[in-house]
């Protein structure tokens, strides 16, 4: 797990998290699981300027993880709401 808040170049706050689970059932397969989330802050203007939610499941083989995702992203004061939804491959290089 990682988290972190820190100022950006413009002054803004922003939130960030990384939470992945990630247990063997064998030396070479086991299961994925991973969630990310960021929240930016206008401190300025006083609104929000971007926030998103990542979420991933699915299956690893050796350093091949595979299996859905879905991703929310919130844009701009209005929170306009654009969704992602599908299969994912990642390769984690070691």
């Amino acid at each position: 797990m990682q988290a972190g808040a820190d100022l950006t170049g413009t002054h803004n706050p922003q939130a960030f998290t990384i939470t992945e689970y990630t247990p063997h059932f064998t030396p070479n397969w086991g299961l994925f699981g991973r969630v990310q989330a960021q929240y930016v802050r206008d401190v300025k203007h006083h609104e929000d300027v971007q926030s998103y939610l990542y979420f991933r499941l699915g299956a690893s083989y050796r350093t091949v993880q595979f299996g859905v995702g879905a991703d929310f992203n919130w844009l701009g004061p209005e929170h306009n709401l654009v969704n992602n939804f599908g299969p994912f491959v990642r390769k984690q290089f070691k």
